[in-house]
């Protein structure tokens, strides 16, 4: 498929934070289509995107409607929603600062405020503020540090599903001349080839296939997913092994992408039939002294999240170590299925989907694990459900400058937490924006 277009054709892979703020950065600039691929079949947002319990699958089980299986039969009815990935940001750059105060005027982020500290799940103590945070912990800047402002939490409105979704909206609403963005929401780019200069259909340089089974063609491609893997394929794929013309190496690349660069992490989401009041006295907390526990969020808690029927819904995310040791038992279990000539299991590993069964397990240990953190009894569950990131964090970002892989020459560029000095979505959007301004002098030098 040829994008019928004069303008300058950029395929934008992944429609996370760094994705979406790169492709509203280029709509401010004249003369640019872009299109936006997201293998998400409920939107966009990457690990920024929030859980509906609505009974249309996706990460969940298919055989278990989305997760609402879980719902106890008293609130079978209801409609819930978890922020299960990132649970808020902070932002302390200039730029980013900027574009959050813009958010916030569009009404699609808002300000969580509330009681933040550190949980010590060896005793239960709650100790608040940012003081609490230790030094080389202050889980994705949420309790401070880095210059980032304790009151300034944000989260996307009314879910953060809806932080990616508003900044894509919010750019097309108004492109600078002559320039367009396509969304392919629930389209995964499955390959990208490199044709040579002005060698593929209408000149095109890049080829795009995806799961839609239509191949479009492109004068440059952004790949801006938070594991740099695809962005190391394609880079592979240039004269050279991309080993000359490029802002870093493909073995660097390779070295933040899953399963070398990226740690796996597990959120357990529950909804409480009462408020957990005393026992939780805090709205966001990060955990100490736990195994299996990283940070406990009250999801009620954040603004648009308030509920009349007096459920209680909450978030924790594990530990790595917590996420390992799953992993590895469940591989484990697979093996030993697969040597017993039994059904194969589906794996919980190597990107494969875990089974129902395997995610009740994890919930239930991670529920257990809170009880123990909180050191109180817990009221009744109306629901509780786990989901695996399989690469929640980059463990080692890059710390490029700027903060994004380029090849000009040849019209690829890469963007993510990973090119970033933190694995933040503060340093998404900023990996986002570097992205685009360097799209953006290849564009210009291609004129």
């Amino acid at each position: 498929m040829v994008i019928e277009s004069c303008a300058y054709r950029v395929a934008i892979l992944g429609a996370g934070v760094a994705g979406s703020t790169c492709a509203a950065s280029l709509l401010r600039m004249p003369g640019i289509a872009a299109v936006v691929y997201d293998m998400g079949g409920r939107g966009p947002g990457g690990r920024t995107c929030s859980r509906p319990v609505d009974g249309q699958g996706g990460s969940f089980s298919p055989a278990d409607r989305g997760g609402r299986s879980s719902l106890s039969e008293a609130h079978a009815d209801k409609d819930l929603t978890f922020d299960h990935g990132a649970q808020a940001f902070t932002v302390s750059h200039p730029e980013v600062r900027a574009l959050t105060e813009a958010w916030e005027r569009a009404g699609f982020v808002g300000r969580w405020e509330g009681t933040f500290g550190k949980l010590d799940a060896s005793t239960g103590a709650f100790v608040a503020g940012v003081a609490a945070a230790d030094s080389d912990d202050t889980v994705f800047g949420l309790l401070g540090g880095s210059g980032a402002s304790a009151a300034d939490r944000f989260v996307g409105v009314p879910s953060m599903g809806a932080l990616a979704r508003g900044i894509l909206s919010d750019a097309a609403a108004s492109p600078a001349a002559g320039s367009t963005l396509t969304s392919l929401f629930g389209a995964k780019a499955t390959g990208v080839t490199y044709s040579g200069e002005g060698e593929g259909p209408a000149g095109a340089r890049w080829t795009v296939k995806s799961s839609d089974g239509v191949s479009r063609h492109f004068d440059a491609v952004v790949t801006a997913g938070h594991a740099a893997s695809f962005a190391a394929q394609a880079a592979a794929s240039l004269p050279g092994g991309g080993g000359s013309g490029g802002s870093v190496s493909v073995d660097a690349l390779r070295g933040v992408s899953y399963p070398a660069g990226c740690s796996p992490l597990y959120s357990l989401l529950v909804a409480f039939e009462s408020p957990l009041g005393d026992a939780a006295p805090f709205d966001g907390a990060g955990v100490a002294s736990s195994d299996d526990l990283r940070w406990i969020s009250r999801d009620s808690s954040k603004p648009s999240r308030q509920r009349s029927d007096g459920l209680d819904l909450w978030v924790a995310l594990s530990t790595e170590g917590f996420a390992r040791r799953v992993e590895e038992q469940a591989a484990a279990e697979t093996a030993e299925a697969q040597a017993g000539a039994e059904a194969a299991a589906p794996r919980a590993q190597g990107g494969s989907r875990p089974t129902e069964a395997q995610l009740q397990c994890v919930a239930a240990q991670l529920l257990e694990a809170l009880r123990g953190a909180l050191h109180a009894p817990l009221p009744p569950v109306a629901y509780v459900h786990a989901q695996r990131w399989q690469a929640g964090i980059t463990r080692a970002p890059l710390g490029l400058e700027p903060p994004c892989a380029s090849w000009e020459e040849y019209g690829l560029f890469a963007c993510g937490d990973w090119a970033a000095k933190e694995a933040k979505v503060e340093e998404a959007a900023l990996s986002g924006l570097a992205a685009a301004q360097a799209v953006g002098r290849a564009h210009d030098a291609s004129q």
